[in-house]
């Protein structure tokens, strides 16, 4: 009997920029994924709930289906996929990601392991540029890693504009199965 093995985290975070707490729940196995977030801050322009169901190489994305086709190139993953009837390219790297989406642009990030804590830039074109310092308190979830439990503070600046730096908490939560 093949027994089914994986994690479920459960997040939510507060942010004083924009004044808006964001959830997310994110369960994951060896060939299958399931996501869902809820917030003031999802990406696009409604706020419409993000979902995703991805079993092997096929994936659901709200109403959409789309096939992901991941290809290694040694320590990188490119990856090309269909969202919503939009190309999308995904470059990761050991301490930083590239990502191009059709109609969209370009966004970058990298990080920098420093103080105990995360030093990350992020950048988008077109859009801002942004400085961030995230530290962990107890097992939690920082750039993606699962974890048991904990909490993420992260201080973040607009590199853009003079606006003030915001504060970010994020309270995480999870089981393995």
């Amino acid at each position: 009997m093949m027994m089914m093995q994986g994690t479920v985290n459960v997040s939510a975070m507060y942010n004083t920029r924009h004044h808006t707490v964001d959830s997310s729940v994110v369960a994951r196995g060896d060939f299958w994924r399931l996501e869902s977030s809820r917030g003031g801050s999802n990406n696009g322009n409604d706020n419409a709930p993000g979902f995703l169901i991805q079993l092997g190489p096929l994936l659901f994305v709200r109403d959409s289906t789309t096939l992901l086709l991941p290809i290694n190139l040694s320590k990188q993953h490119l990856i090309w996929y269909a969202y919503d009837h939009k190309a999308f390219m995904d470059v990761e790297f050991s301490n930083g990601q590239f990502r191009y989406v059709a109609g969209e642009g370009i966004t970058a990030s990298g990080f920098l392991p420093l103080f105990g804590g995360l030093l990350q830039a992020h950048g988008k074109i077109p859009g801002e540029t942004k400085l961030s310092f995230s530290f962990k308190i107890g097992r939690s979830k920082l750039n993606g890693e699962v974890g048991s439990s904990g909490v993420v503070v992260t201080m973040e600046k607009p590199l853009d504009n003079m606006g003030p730096p915001s504060l970010s908490v994020q309270l995480n939560g999870g089981l393995e199965f």
